[in-house]
Order: structure tokens, then sequence, then C-alpha cells
């Protein structure tokens, strides 16, 4: 069963503390740019659309 980004966080000891940006869920835009125009950021797409996101 799959389970959410919280959930396996959680289970890894992953905190605010320790990884500031887990999920990327609170990335700041300045961050998120800043790989895109860097090349570590890519996308994968599927008929066109953006369906997910790697950032290295």
């Amino acid at each position: 069963m799959a389970q959410g980004y919280e959930e396996s966080a959680q289970r890894f000891g992953m905190t605010e503390e320790n990884c500031p940006y887990r999920g990327r869920t609170r990335l700041p835009l300045e961050l998120l740019e800043r790989e895109f125009e860097t090349g570590q950021l890519y996308g994968e797409f599927a008929q066109g659309r953006l369906v997910g996101v790697l950032s290295l």
C-alpha cells in the first residue's frame, strides 16, 4: 500500500531540523528557480503534460 511522503519522512527520522525542505513542499521559490536555471531540476512529461519533477 502506498504511503504519503509525511509518513515515510517520519519513518526515516526526517525532521524540519535535519531536512528543512523534506518533501519539497516548503521549498522557497528562489531556490526552485535557481535549481531550474542551473539545470538541477528535471521534469517528467506524459502526453505533453508535466507529471513529475526530480531535483538533484
